[in-house]
């Protein structure tokens, strides 16, 4: 929280070296923070290839738009139900 309200922040590890490769942060929830994020952590990482990734349950993670930086288009993504109890929905 700042002076100006709430930020987000969107960050994409690298697990094995363990080294933040990309990262945005908005002052909104917007998919498009996201898709940046994913995007430049493609090029960084020179792959075309499909990423995965494991992201919290909002809306922008669920995007279709989000889904297609991913490369799995026209996929749904799996949501783990049990997890979801001490999340605000």
């Amino acid at each position: 929280h700042t002076e100006k309200g709430f930020v987000y922040l969107t960050s994409i590890m690298d697990l094995f070296s363990r080294r933040i490769i990309a990262w945005r942060l908005s002052e909104t929830l917007e998919a498009k923070w996201v898709v940046e994020c994913v995007l430049e952590a493609r090029k960084l990482r020179r792959t075309i290839q499909p990423l995965v990734l494991h992201s919290d349950r909002g809306s922008q993670y669920v995007s279709s738009s989000y889904l297609e930086a991913l490369g799995v288009c026209c996929k749904t993504p799996k949501i783990n139900i049990a997890s979801l109890k001490n999340h605000n929905i």
